[in-house]
């Protein structure tokens, strides 16, 4: 698998001045160890007891390949690239701390309970094997990451390898010339859940080779700055691969058909986004009927002949998507050198204008929407507090039920089963509980799409109000 038993690597054949993909085996070079700590520490059918926690802590403190691993301190290795919260710190005091402050909760506990609970010796056994299996898989992450960086070390001082896949959290290569007219850079932002990305971007004779259609759609920020991208991957491991392919394409087509280079790689990304923006504003004479859907099944904004209503409500994302055409306008204007960008300029200008005219609309329907949900939330904390009464004694003889039984894998189920009177009750409740939760979700998304309409007219404003500026300098310097 790819990240960990070998890396995607992109290669140069010196003879032919091709790009290729290849693989670069690893291993875990701590593996012996790994198999030595189990053998200890994880038998089969092990009972555990605080002897275990002190052969623990000597196991820790007399480790060498531990030792080793703790020179990497601070790591940056992702355990899932696509999650939060990724990236470590091997700090084996840290941990024969935790370990001996564990034993000591242990043994507090032992003295107070005495004999009283016959599977005391089962409970403190199961806890603590728990707590060395956690530590296990520390270890098969420590060993791991220090494998991986081995690797990336090994690939950087090879002549041949011009790229190769990680795992690191955040980070993103430099601009490579690839030849002298083509240059790549890998732009990842791994670890950081929902905002974790995966981009390619080619630069062309020092032009910025851009994805528009899909950098409006599915726009991601530095800084709060917009972050232009030719190409767009899933954050998976197996997408190194997919990378590396079509970079490997891209330059070896520029070497044997320039022409077709400049229109696939370069040129259709531009025709793209002003198919798009077109097939989503459609003015219309109707006054009334269903949003027009363009082949992809997506929603279009549909503008009457008045150019003062709109028909249903469209998605603010629909409308970003059109808003977010007027910032790359700038890299746009370097397309010169390939085609006259100036008609495309004009057309995305007048829809973007078209679009702003219904702004007002579409905001007093999301107030409309605003106002209903917020009375839905105002009726559901009110049915609750009706409630309050009768879940007070609910809950209260739940915690009866669970403390009779002396478990604390006593279930609400189990709770429910024994005193059916209460599943009523408890099903109206639940429901109330997750109206009021959607209604309140709803009522925040309307705040959210509210305020994004307002910076959309803000930066349409500011766009045009540069653009007449420019105008009046250029004619300024004519005289």
């Amino acid at each position: 698998m790819v990240n960990v038993d070998y890396l995607d690597v992109l290669k140069k054949t010196r003879s032919s001045n091709k790009l290729f993909v290849d693989k670069y085996y690893f291993e875990n070079i701590f593996k012996h160890e790994i198999e030595n700590y189990k053998e200890l520490f994880l038998k089969e059918k092990q009972v555990y007891s605080l002897d275990n926690l002190d052969a623990l802590i000597e196991y820790i403190r007399g480790s060498l390949y531990l030792k080793q691993l703790s020179s990497l301190g601070k790591s940056s290795y992702c355990e899932e690239i696509d999650k939060n919260y990724q990236g470590f710190e091997i700090n084996l005091e840290r941990e024969m701390r935790t370990i001996s402050l564990f034993k000591r909760e242990l043994e507090s506990r032992l003295a107070k309970i005495g004999n009283e609970t016959s599977n005391l010796e089962q409970q403190v056994s199961k806890e603590i094997c728990r707590f060395v299996y956690e530590l296990d898989k520390k270890i098969l992450l420590w060993t791991s990451a220090f494998s991986i960086n081995k690797a990336y070390k090994e690939c950087k001082a090879s002549d041949d390898v011009l790229f190769f896949s990680h795992r690191l959290l955040g980070w993103s290569t430099p601009e490579t010339k690839l030849n002298e007219e083509l240059a790549l850079e890998l732009k990842t932002n791994f670890g950081y859940g929902k905002s974790s990305y995966f981009l390619l971007k080619f630069k062309y004779l020092d032009i910025d080779v851009v994805s528009f259609l899909d950098c409006i759609r599915y726009p991601y920020a530095i800084k709060g700055e917009p972050v232009s991208y030719t190409k767009r991957f899933e954050v998976k491991h197996e997408d190194w691969g997919k990378a590396f392919v079509y970079t490997a394409y891209a330059y070896n087509l520029l070497n044997s058909n320039k022409v077709k280079f400049v229109e696939e790689i370069v040129v259709s990304q531009l025709r793209g986004l002003l198919k798009y923006l077109e097939e989503m504003t459609v003015v219309s004479g109707k006054t009334g009927g269903e949003f027009n859907r363009s082949e992809s099944g997506e929603k279009k904004i549909v503008i009457q002949n008045d150019e003062s209503k709109i028909i249903l409500n469209p998605e603010v994302e629909e409308v970003s998507h059109v808003i977010n055409s007027l910032r790359y306008i700038p890299i746009i204007g370097t397309y010169s050198k390939f085609l006259d960008v100036n008609g495309l300029i004009s057309n995305i200008e007048d829809i973007v204008s078209k679009v702003s005219i219904v702004i007002p609309d579409i905001e007093k329907q999301i107030e409309k929407k605003f106002k209903n949900y917020s009375e839905k939330v105002e009726s559901k904390i009110t049915a609750l507090a009706g409630m309050k009464d009768r879940y007070l004694e609910y809950n209260k003889n739940m915690k009866g039920f669970t403390y009779e039984k002396g478990s604390n894998d006593c279930t609400q189920v189990d709770f429910l089963a024994a005193n059916p009177e209460y599943e009523s009750f408890h099903d109206i409740r639940e429901a109330a509980l997750n109206e009021l939760d959607q209604a309140q979700k709803n009522q925040s998304k309307c705040k959210i799409d509210m305020k994004r309409l307002v910076f959309f007219l803000n930066e349409i404003h500011e766009y045009m109000s540069s653009k007449i500026s420019s105008k009046v300098i250029g004619k300024i310097s004519e005289l």
